[in-house]
Parts: structure tokens; C-alpha cells; sequence
């Protein structure tokens, strides 16, 4: 099954078409990467996909539904492009804010569950953030925010991940161990991340 299916998009900004025919499916095996300098138009793309920002042509269909009918986000993962001033004066935690990705509108007055903790435990093991568990996103350099990101991306083990430039705030030691978690991810009998 496609996980994403786009037909003929098209975006304007204003009275200029700054995308105009964009078509591409994936399978929820498949391992795309969209690359290209910057004002390119690739966060404008995902931005569309995601219903973040309204197409003037075309069509999105997310895991079996058209994206304006699609409600269960949590079968998403996305991560948007590193913004400097995100995390200022943030008061949450690193476990907290990964733990937000477990809870949708309907679940968030029952709380956690001890299934959820364990969850939100793999996640930022999967990322390497443990350690970081108890202290505050404000207190974090960028490459561990964005890897907090990453990890509340990924708690709900998304069908479709989406990452608006992956790795970028991240240093060389986290950018290879990335792309390691995404290769075995995408082996052959490994469950899609």
C-alpha cells in the first residue's frame, strides 16, 4: 500500500506558481529524499502534502485517504525544518516532550499509560537522548533538540515519516548514526520507521 500519493501539484504564493506539476507516490517500505538548494521549493512541497499549506492543483492521498479527510495523524511522523528561537523559555522536559507525541486530543486528559512510558523510553533510546531525559528543551544545544524532535516523530512508529532537512543542526557523529537507523530501517524484513 502507498503511504503517500501526490498527482499533479501545484502551489502558489501570491500570484506565482512556485510548484507546478510535482507527482510521486511511495510505498511505506520506500526510503525517499527530496534534495535541492535552498527557496527550492522542497519545504513548500512538504508543507502541501501535509495540508499545512493549500495546493491550486492536484491531490494528496495520505495512508488510504485523501489528505483533507485524513484524521488519524499519529500515523505520521514529521519533523519541520529547525527554527533557532523554537525552544526559548520552553519549560518541558525532554521525556515530556517526546511523551506529547503518545497523546492525541482524545487521550489527553487520561494521561500516560506504563505502555506509553516504555514507548517514550525506546524512542529516545532509538535517538541516543536518554541522558537528556530530565533536563529542559531550552537547556539543549540544536542538535539535541532536533533530535528530540526526532524522537517524538518517531514514538507513535509512524506509517509515513516526513523530515524537512533531517540532519540539519546535527554533528557528524549523529548524522552517520542517522543514516545507519535509517538504512536498517529499510533493510530487507525490518520493520519501516
Amino acid at each position: 500500500m502507498n503511504v503517500v500519493e501526490a498527482e499533479d501539484i501545484a502551489v502558489r504564493y501570491g500570484g506565482v506558481e512556485v510548484l507546478s506539476g510535482i507527482g510521486f507516490h511511495a510505498a511505506s517500505s520506500d526510503f525517499l529524499a527530496l534534495f535541492g538548494p535552498n527557496g527550492s521549493g522542497k519545504t513548500t512541497l512538504v508543507k502541501s502534502l501535509l495540508g499545512l499549506l493549500p495546493s491550486s492543483r492536484g491531490s494528496v492521498r495520505l495512508p488510504g485517504q485523501a489528505a483533507a479527510e485524513f484524521d488519524p495523524w499519529h500515523r505520521i511522523g514529521y519533523v519541520p525544518q529547525p527554527t533557532g528561537n523554537l525552544a526559548r523559555r520552553f519549560p518541558d522536559t525532554v521525556q515530556e516532550m517526546v511523551a506529547a507525541g503518545r497523546l492525541s486530543l482524545k487521550r489527553f486528559s487520561k494521561g500516560l499509560t506504563a505502555e506509553d512510558a516504555v514507548t517514550v523510553d525506546q524512542a529516545m533510546a532509538r535517538v541516543a537522548i536518554q541522558a537528556l531525559e530530565d533536563r529542559r528543551i531550552d537547556r539543549l544545544s540544536g542538535g539535541q533538540r532536533r533530535r528530540v524532535f526526532l524522537a517524538r516523530a518517531l514514538v507513535n512508529d509512524p506509517e509515513l515519516l516526513i523530515l524537512d532537512e533531517p540532519t540539519a543542526a546535527l554533528d557528524l557523529a549523529s548524522r552517520i548514526r542517522f543514516v545507519s537507523c535509517s538504512e536498517a530501517s529499510t533493510a530487507p524484513g525490518s520493520a519501516p520507521s
